[in-house]
């Protein structure tokens, strides 16, 4: 009887030592599936961060790559459309020139030379005076301004000037330049401004 009283605690206190031990088991083998889990989400974060960035990197680059090709299609554009603009304003003025030796062989370029002759001596005022013309002006210009003026110097122009005058006080320094190569320089640049020909590489 005493035997069995025994077998009965042992088995009781067995099934209880056993039903703690399958509970700190569960309990173990639940907090490692919550710490595998928790692990695979951190995981699965990193993942997804890493995913992120290489995305973001390669948008990135691919704007990049756009840019560089939008801003480089930009730039032929604008060199076409500068060169086309060159040839419009050179053909432009090219008409003006052969107007321009046409108008030299008049009698209305020789009273046009005369004023400007006059203008600039008068703008240069007193000493030593040089006037600067082209060299098929010359003649034309001694005989005008020495009517104008007796003490007045008239050279040919190193550089072309296309009719006019260039009026140089050497005591002063005062210049009047009424060339008719500054006229045209200052045209060309009115010209590209409000024909709307302008462009900015």
């Amino acid at each position: 009887m005493e035997m069995e009283r025994i077998n009965e605690k042992l088995n009781s206190f067995s099934e209880i030592v056993l039903k703690d031990a399958s509970r700190k088991a569960g309990e173990i083998l639940k907090d490692a599936q919550n710490e595998k889990e928790k692990r695979l989400e951190e995981q699965e974060i990193d993942y997804l961060k890493e995913a992120y960035r290489k995305i973001h990197e390669a948008l990135a680059e691919v704007e990049k790559e756009n840019n560089s090709l939008y801003s480089a299609k930009l730039f032929e554009a604008k060199k076409i459309l500068y060169n086309k603009r060159m040839e419009i304003t050179d053909r432009v003025f090219e008409n003006v020139l052969k107007r321009l030796e046409e108008y030299r062989k008049t009698k209305e370029y020789s009273d046009k030379l005369r004023q400007l002759i006059e203008k600039g001596l008068n703008e240069v005022g007193g000493g030593k005076v040089r006037i600067t013309v082209d060299n098929e002006d010359l003649n034309l210009a001694k005989k005008l301004a020495g009517e104008a003026r007796k003490d007045v110097e008239v050279a040919g122009s190193d550089t072309k000037l296309f009719g006019g005058c260039i009026v140089i006080n050497e005591t002063s320094g005062i210049l009047a330049d009424y060339s008719f190569k500054s006229r045209m320089e200052q045209q060309r640049k009115a010209f590209l401004e409000f024909s709307g020909l302008n462009v900015e590489l």
